[in-house]
């Protein structure tokens, strides 16, 4: 009989599924749609932070249960590589697949910056 890695994960999906679904009935219930978009933003956000930080902790998980072994070095300058070596190559060529923000500041540093026609947009604000 094996023991599965994560007992307990199916009950806290489906309990993070019900709180999801009544955070989304709050949101409806409002009626400012300013402060709508702003909840959902800053929502997605949060789970956008706690699917990287889980990530990490799956991956020590793994180490810990034995699914994997202790790499025998440095790991995070070559997941830092990977996440920004993805970022600029889905920038490069999709540039629409990125989140709107993180293309803003994409295009802010790779384009716009390489433009300039004075001191004052040279030094201060580009293009």
């Amino acid at each position: 009989m094996s023991i599965p890695l994560f007992p307990h994960l199916s009950e806290v999906i489906l309990s993070l599924g019900r709180t999801i679904k009544s955070m989304n009935r709050l949101v409806a219930l409002t009626s400012n749609n300013r402060i709508v978009l702003i909840y959902l933003f800053v929502f997605n956000q949060i789970v956008f932070y706690l699917l990287s930080r889980i990530t990490v902790a799956f991956a020590k998980l793994a180490v810990r249960e034995g699914y994997i072994s202790q790499p025998n070095f440095e790991v995070w300058p070559w997941f830092a590589a990977f996440v920004w070596g993805s970022v600029l190559w889905l920038f490069e060529f999709h540039r629409w697949t990125l989140q709107d923000s993180l293309r803003s500041s994409m295009v802010y540093l790779y384009d716009d910056s390489n433009i300039f026609n004075s001191l004052r947009n040279f030094l201060w604000h580009n293009k």
